[in-house]
């Protein structure tokens, strides 16, 4: 004997679905869980839906330009020019950097392009050394001679890049650099 799902439609659908019996195609004029399909349709993405509507983003010419205009391709067998410091900086910052937002992000790169650095190769030297978050520290040292390769002297028993990363001043640095190679000058 069958039991009397006549009052709830689910419940005939789940005793139905527990014996392994058929399901009904809809229940209740909508399509039951079984009949439902598997794969949902991707949503539309602004561009799908630029395109119906007939409206031009842009984004077809700014996305070959890309393809075109990539650093380090050739065209006519010359090597194109790096990206500039502040691309660069801004495009590490977006992509490694955890919370930083587009502004934050900007800012940082500006003042990368403001520490002096001229290339890719620089802002990567001085960040492995110092970090990527201090660029106001590179542009203290450069003008007073200090090269990324001078922040591994010690100083008091501690690195100087050590120093740098732990939030003492650039200046405290610089000024400790000086005594160093005064001392070494006066020993020599």
């Amino acid at each position: 004997m069958q039991p009397d799902f006549s009052q709830d439609a689910e419940a005939a659908v789940i005793y139905r679905l527990l014996r392994a019996e058929p399901s009904p195609a809809t229940v209740d004029g909508k399509p039951s869980p079984v009949n439902m399909p598997r794969r949902r349709t991707r949503p539309a993405t602004a561009a799908d839906i630029a395109r119906q509507e007939g409206i031009d983003l842009g984004l077809e010419r700014r996305s070959s330009s890309r393809i075109v205009n990539r650093p380090g391709r050739r065209r006519n067998g010359q090597r194109q020019a790096e990206p500039s410091v502040e691309a660069f900086v801004f495009d590490l910052a977006m992509s490694t950097l955890l919370g930083y937002d587009r502004d934050t992000a900007w800012r940082l790169a500006k003042a990368w392009a403001k520490s002096g650095c001229v290339g890719r190769a620089e802002v990567l030297g001085w960040a492995a050394i110092i970090g990527v978050r201090h660029p106001h520290a590179v542009g203290q040292l450069r003008p007073h001679g200090v090269t990324a390769d001078m922040l591994e002297l010690r100083i008091g028993g501690t690195t100087a890049r050590s120093r740098l990363r732990n939030g003492e001043s650039a200046g405290g640095v610089i000024a400790g650099l000086l005594e160093l190679c005064d001392g070494n000058a006066a020993a020599a």
